[in-house]
């Protein structure tokens, strides 16, 4: 209980000092990146108030030098602190609009040009995607979680389709994030933390295989990749369709 007494304690303090700073940097750099590279010592800090240190695979999907769309489950907030000091600066989170409305770290966020999403509203959600392609035609990449939130019991659940028409109307790929360990180490709503092992596999891009608008192959193969990864699927079989592959530029 102590841990988490100190990771919670620290959390609001930590958040508010290095939001602080990527507010004033962002004012003189906009281009910066100051929330991602703030992030980072943000993200260490408070891991290591819980006591984890993340082992990484396949780093070097990680930063392959033009943008792609990271596509990652969901266990806990634990998450987004193993991410952010390996994903590259020019990354985007897309985050649910609640979060935006934290007078330091919402205003961060936004001044870190972080997606906000209100999946309850259509039309604000598809506003937002169409945000979220302009980010990567200047060159960034975009994180979404594709659950759509985080999973209760640890189990991977079904896919939003919202990360893959992005990537599919950006025309880059979807790179899988398969994340171990963390729904162990704080669960949802639990102020509890336990240090436990934690696993971040970055796996190779998989491009846009879209045909006549319909996602469902590009979905189950990318969701196949993260099972396969967590140990609970086998992966899917291939489409008995070759898929339509367009063209990806290095950028």
């Amino acid at each position: 209980m102590l841990r988490g007494l100190l990771t919670f304690g620290l959390l609001p303090i930590a958040t508010a000092f290095f939001g602080t700073l990527a507010l004033i940097g962002a004012l003189f750099a906009p281009r910066a990146h100051f929330a991602m590279r703030l992030g980072r010592p943000w993200s260490k800090l408070l891991l290591a108030c819980t006591g984890v240190r993340p082992h990484y695979e396949g780093l070097e999907f990680a930063s392959l030098g033009y943008p792609v769309v990271f596509a990652s489950n969901h266990l806990s907030i634990v998450d987004i602190w193993a991410l952010m000091p390996v994903l590259p600066i020019e990354t985007k989170f897309v985050a649910k609009r609640s979060l935006f409305r934290f007078p330091i770290f919402g205003r961060a966020m936004r001044a870190g040009g972080f997606i906000a999403i209100d999946r309850d509203r259509l039309r604000d959600a598809i506003a937002s995607l169409g945000v979220a392609a302009e980010r990567i035609r200047a060159g960034d990449s975009v994180i979404v979680f594709v659950e759509g939130t985080r999973s209760p019991d640890g189990s991977l659940r079904r896919f939003k389709k919202g990360a893959f028409v992005l990537a599919a109307e950006a025309d880059v790929p979807i790179v899988p994030i398969a994340i171990r360990g963390t729904h162990g180490v704080i669960k949802p709503r639990s102020l509890r933390v336990t240090p436990g092992p934690v696993v971040v596999t970055f796996h190779p891009p998989v491009p846009p295989s879209v045909r006549e608008g319909n996602v469902g192959d590009w979905v189950a193969a990318v969701r196949a990749t993260i099972a396969q990864s967590l140990g609970e699927t086998p992966p899917a079989p291939p489409s008995e369709r070759p898929p339509q592959v367009p063209s990806i530029s290095a950028r």
